[in-house]
């Protein structure tokens, strides 16, 4: 099977850019600490309809693996410059009543920014 630009089961996921922002958690998470654990990478923006449509099904998850090694963290890759923002993120995290972390990038290591994307991996 021929993979796209990342393949989970070949590579290590990468580390969190140090310098990108981290919003509904009060320290920033690193892959390392998340070792042990499954994570479901929600690429979203706050603007797309198809991400708020994931909401729901995000929510059950983070209920249905609450207590357990499953976490979900939203990656926040602005598509058009109003996005970028870090308050308007918060507003937008308030607004759906978001509790999962999110971190904010420009540009993601993944290779899946600007697009409404689920994947997870196992650490």
């Amino acid at each position: 099977m021929k993979w796209g630009l990342y393949n989970p089961f070949s590579h290590r996921p990468h580390e969190f850019a140090k310098d990108s922002t981290w919003l509904n958690t009060e320290v920033p998470l690193s892959i390392s600490a998340l070792r042990g654990r499954v994570v479901i990478l929600d690429f979203w923006t706050y603007c797309c309809i198809n991400c708020m449509h994931m909401l729901r099904t995000l929510s059950r998850i983070e209920e249905c693996y609450k207590g357990s090694p499953v976490v979900v963290i939203g990656v926040h890759s602005a598509k058009f410059e109003n996005e970028r923002d870090p308050e308007n993120i918060k507003e937008a995290i308030a607004r759906y009543e978001i509790k999962h972390p999110f971190w904010s990038t420009v540009r993601c290591a993944y290779g899946m920014a600007n697009r409404a994307t689920m994947s997870y991996l196992s650490i």
